[in-house]
């Protein structure tokens, strides 16, 4: 039943990876600047749909695995915001089929399952790796920022009306507090995630033999992340918040190899 469960979420991510290059087929170039430096078409979308599967292998050989189940819900939840993403700014921007308010409707929901959600899950998965288990007790409390910081984005977001989302941002047009809560929120989940990547540097300076290869591989992938984030973050201060190709590829290619882990290391 949980394989099941894992592969049908596999499953929505390879349609909605698919749905996601037709539509942004459907009016403007696919390799076009907007298309790959700002949605993030073909890196993420690939890597959105490579992650449900391979989140589905790990469950379909150890069914209770928190790691693979992780990857599914990542995964999954990455590829319905990447779609809805693209159909709102189809909608909103160059009059695609459907009103502005399924439009709104639609950014929102990319908002509520996109780049924090992601983020959350993905600092989870590298302080459980390799074996599913914390280093020890004390890293408890790193492992509640993640959710504690997607908790406080989603507030935010909870608050601020469909209508108010802006298209392609996963920001918001929004209250003083609603601004408040989504701060907060993704300064937490960073928190927590470069906590994750310290974690797994520690394991790896402990661990031998084929553990000492999985985590480095594994800790080399993680690093990227916060890497990422930060250079996307300076990039769009200094530029007035565009979202540019040079700002945008570390951060997607340093979720693709996240995503793409292999399965016999998270086992």
């Amino acid at each position: 039943m949980r394989s099941r469960i894992a592969w049908s979420l596999a499953g929505l991510a390879f349609v909605c990876a698919i749905a996601d290059t037709a539509i942004t087929a459907a009016f403007r170039p696919l390799l076009g600047e907007e298309s790959v430096a700002v949605h993030g078409w073909p890196l993420v979308t690939g890597a959105t749909a490579g992650c449900a599967a391979m989140g589905a292998l790990i469950v379909s050989r150890a069914a209770r695995s928190i790691i693979g189940w992780v990857l599914c819900v990542v995964g999954s939840a990455s590829a319905v915001s990447l779609v809805a993403e693209i159909y709102a700014v189809w909608v909103i921007d160059h009059d695609g089929p459907g009103s502005d308010f399924v439009g709104h409707l639609a950014s929102w929901v990319s908002a509520a399952l996109g780049a924090p959600m992601a983020l959350a899950g993905l600092s989870l998965m590298f302080l459980l790796a390799p074996d599913g288990r914390l280093p020890s007790r004390r890293w408890r409390h790193i492992a509640r920022a993640p959710l504690v910081g997607l908790a406080f984005w989603e507030a935010g977001l909870l608050i601020t009306p469909p209508s108010h989302v802006l298209v392609g941002d996963n920001g918001a047009n929004e209250s003083p507090l609603a601004g408040l809560l989504s701060g907060v929120g993704l300064l937490v989940i960073i928190i927590g995630l470069i906590g994750a990547v310290v974690s797994l540097v520690l394991r790896l300076r402990r661990a031998e033999g084929e553990s000492r290869q999985q985590l480095r591989w594994i800790a080399t992938a993680a690093a990227g992340l916060p890497v990422g984030v930060i250079v996307l973050l300076v990039v769009q201060l200094s530029n007035g918040g565009r979202q540019t190709l040079l700002a945008s590829t570390p951060l997607f290619l340093a979720f693709s190899p996240s995503c793409h882990l292999r399965n016999n290391s998270l086992a």
